[in-house]
């Protein structure tokens, strides 16, 4: 019916709610549960026996392709559809990239700086930083795995709203978005 009937104002507007809403929680989903898994599986290996693999892994498992489905579907349908053109130069587009480049930008600083807190705490003579009683290893496999997780996030999002920002000069709200992301992440970083 979209493609016979076209799609314009509210009917745009809706379907757009409705894909990126469900593209942005699949995707923080997704890299959450990947990353979720990495640090369970480094656990594993540097101290194996501590838990029953099988159930410490079946839920990020489980919950990781399937997130990866519902994201990939979404954000196909937002870049391959008829209406494709008109979504990159939507408000909506801007506001899901951006959520999601926020919640990247601060899982990836958060998780570097508490790597830097472990590593430097235990070079400088800290034997419990931050009261976690772990040898430094074990403390650093769940700060890498979701720095390096939502890292990768960051890059690809980042990359497409350069590239789109890029492809849309004419949009005087493409500017304000370059210059928004740039005070998040500013802000992120300050925090």
């Amino acid at each position: 019916e979209r493609a016979a009937a076209g799609e314009t104002g509210g009917s745009a507007t809706l379907r757009r709610w409705y894909v990126y809403g469900v593209s942005a929680g699949a995707l923080l989903f997704l890299v959450h549960s990947t990353a979720r898994l990495i640090e369970l599986l480094w656990r594993q290996a540097l101290a194996p026996g501590s838990a029953d693999l099988v159930n410490v892994v079946a839920a990020p498992v489980a919950a990781a392709p399937i997130a990866l489905g519902v994201w990939v579907f979404h954000w196909r349908w937002s870049n391959q559809s008829a209406t494709a053109e008109d979504d990159r130069r939507s408000v909506l587009r801007t506001v899901y990239l951006l959520t999601v480049l926020g919640a990247a930008v601060a899982v990836t600083l958060t998780q570097v700086s508490q790597v830097l807190y472990y590593a430097l705490s235990r070079l400088l003579g800290v034997e419990r930083p931050g009261g976690v009683n772990e040898p430094l290893p074990l403390l650093l496999g769940g700060p890498v795995a979701f720095g390096i997780v939502y890292a990768i996030a960051w890059i690809y999002h980042r990359r497409i709203l350069t590239h789109e920002t890029a492809a849309y000069p004419d949009s005087p709200r493409r500017l304000g978005v370059r210059r928004l992301y740039r005070y998040l992440v500013a802000l992120v970083s300050i925090a």
